[in-house]
């Protein structure tokens, strides 16, 4: 089943690279997703400070736009089995505030709740990391926002993560978006998420 991607009104992604562009757009296409418009990272002191500008900068734009749901995606995203996606949007409640397609749940987790199952492919969240494939409704986004530390004192998706035991926040299960192995443009070394996402999508059982 094709994944009805216009469920997001707005698709952007964020980048950095020209490569890691160009590799997105392939697996965007693979997928079916025609209309991501690119954010081009800010600079900024650090590569830290830099993600967490560019993350307020896309949701500012998002807020000052008609769009009402905005697809939030890195560079890096790599999409899993996508055929219970449409399903798993359809069984949002009409008040939701945030989508995972897939998250880390377990690297930083210090006894945080565990993901509650909330229908048969989404879990209710309160905390969950990384930001490669996430929806937003416009309602949530101004109080994200109002409260988001100045760039240097917290990296955005930590921010994100306390914020969300006060959201209506929701992940697909299982998880239909990893992240694909690369040099990290944050913390400048080979990374390979695949563990934490194979071990994040055994706490949605």
């Amino acid at each position: 089943m094709t994944p009805n991607w216009n469920f997001f009104d707005k698709k952007v992604c964020l980048s950095v690279q020209d490569d890691e562009w160009a590799l997105a757009e392939a697996e965007f296409q693979r997928v079916g997703l025609t209309d991501v418009q690119r954010f081009q990272a800010v600079k900024e002191i650090g590569p830290h400070q830099s993600f967490s500008h560019s993350e307020r900068n896309i949701l500012l734009d998002f807020y000052h736009s008609s769009a009402q749901t905005l697809l939030h995606l890195e560079d890096d995203v790599s999409f899993r089995n996508l055929s219970h996606l449409n399903a798993a949007l359809a069984q949002l409640p009409n008040d939701w505030d945030i989508i995972y397609l897939g998250a880390n749940l377990v690297q930083w987790n210090n006894g945080e709740p565990r993901p509650e199952r909330y229908g048969p492919h989404l879990f209710r969240l309160k905390s969950a990391w990384t930001t490669h494939a996430i929806g937003y409704n416009r309602k949530c986004v101004f109080e994200i926002l109002a409260r988001q530390p100045e760039f240097s004192v917290r990296m955005f998706d930590n921010y994100l993560s306390d914020r969300l035991p006060e959201l209506n926040a929701y992940i697909v299960a299982p998880m239909c978006a990893y992240q694909r192995q690369r040099v990290s443009s944050i913390w400048g070394t080979n990374e390979d998420y695949t563990p934490l996402f194979e071990a994040s999508n055994e706490r949605l059982k």
